[in-house]
């Protein structure tokens, strides 16, 4: 049986025809689907390479999986630019495949449903993120993108969502409405990959560092919805007010030339580091556990993967009250994304209480405990067995 998976997917191919992932599309994020189907079908933006750094990037090899490629390219008006190449394309993205995973709300996933999908085939959404959040878009287009996601999940046979009961809220199914049957089902799981082995052990603060460490990891810095102009703001603030702090931000992009001159303008810029993208979880988690508090006042999200991941590596966390992080979060732990002045008010109060860092700590090891593998692949099989099971009976 082979399912047809959809995602804003890049990813690069060499010339001996091998694949390679800057990020999050790793074997074990293929294998969860492969586990249940035969075989997958991934759309993804491809773009050809000569060779690769292998150490930086993430290899694709699993036996049973298909990239079907996609003209590269990056952001709408990329897309737009390429429009009547990828139209063809998506119609016969679909050929071949028995059922049908969207994740949503990406517009790749919406161009194959409306342009590729057969209709008397069984589909599921997993709906990873919440078009409510893309502030950074057009009302229009924020709200078309809005009424497509509740039209998808009224309609699909299977919905999972990346939060226990935020975004079910906001986008229910059938399921919900009128009752759980084979024919429509529903399910709740995060998009992480976190083994056992990833959880560290909690941070005692009894014993300051001479300088105090945030940390902010976004792997593509091609804008602001991350929250990284706040960061910078925050850090002034709290530097002024004679604390040593310092910001470390993981990821890379378009925009982190701009985020260095803002940081230059402010004055800040020695206390600034980017250092670019860590191409696997434990990288990132060893990088973590070096730092003191995870700060992410993003103003777009689903369930983010890097509080968790941060969560696991014992660090404290502060962020927005969007999407499912209130689920992560307690709420005084949560300021509006744009408020530089109360998220610096609180980072010195929590400086000045180490005690209170060290209860967070503990906690959030306890709470990234849940969103282990072991638990979550459950959920996961659970749900893609019955889009196989409902796919053998259609």
């Amino acid at each position: 049986m082979k399912l047809l998976l959809t995602d804003n997917a890049h990813i690069y191919k060499t010339s001996d025809g091998k694949y390679y992932s800057p990020s999050i599309y790793s074997n074990e994020f293929f294998q969860r689907y492969l586990d249940v189907f035969d075989e997958v079908r991934f759309i993804s933006k491809t773009k050809y390479v000569g060779e690769i750094d292998t150490t930086n990037y993430l290899p694709i090899t699993c036996k049973g999986l298909e990239i079907f490629e996609l003209p590269w390219y990056q952001g709408f008006k990329g897309m737009i630019s390429n429009i009547f190449k990828l139209i063809p394309r998506y119609r016969t993205s679909c050929d071949g495949c028995d059922c049908y995973i969207f994740r949503v709300a990406q517009i790749e996933s919406y161009l194959a449903y409306f342009l590729g999908r057969k209709r008397k085939k069984p589909f599921a959404i997993e709906v990873v993120n919440d078009p409510a959040t893309f502030t950074n878009l057009s009302y229009l287009f924020r709200k078309v993108n809005i009424l497509v996601l509740k039209y998808l999940a009224k309609r699909a046979n299977g919905v999972s969502y990346v939060t226990q009961r935020t975004l079910q809220k906001i986008y229910p199914n059938t399921a919900m409405c009128l009752g759980e049957t084979s024919n429509h089902f529903q399910s709740f799981y995060s998009s992480i990959e976190l083994n056992t082995s990833d959880i560290r052990n909690f941070k005692d603060y009894s014993n300051p560092k001479p300088q105090f460490e945030l940390i902010h990891v976004a792997n593509s810095i091609n804008s602001n919805v991350k929250g990284h102009l706040t960061v910078i703001k925050t850090l002034k603030s709290i530097r002024d007010k004679g604390y040593n702090v310092s910001i470390c931000f993981i990821g890379e992009g378009t925009s982190v030339p701009d985020f260095k001159k803002f940081a230059e303008n402010l004055g800040v810029l020695q206390y600034v580091n980017f250092i670019g993208r860590l191409h696997s979880r434990e990288k990132i988690i060893d990088r973590l556990m070096i730092s003191d508090l995870y700060f992410y006042p993003t103003y777009l999200e689903g369930l983010p993967r890097c509080i968790i991941e941060a969560m696991s590596a014992g660090l404290p966390c502060l962020s927005s009250p969007i999407a499912g992080i209130p689920e992560l979060l307690e709420k005084k732990y949560l300021f509006n994304p744009f408020d530089s002045d109360a998220f610096a008010e609180e980072i010195i109060r929590l400086i000045n209480a180490p005690s209170e860092l060290t209860i967070m700590s503990q906690k959030n090891i306890q709470t990234a405990k849940k969103y282990t593998n072991d638990e979550l692949n459950i959920r996961r099989n659970d749900f893609y067995s019955k889009l196989r099971n409902l796919t053998d009976k259609s």
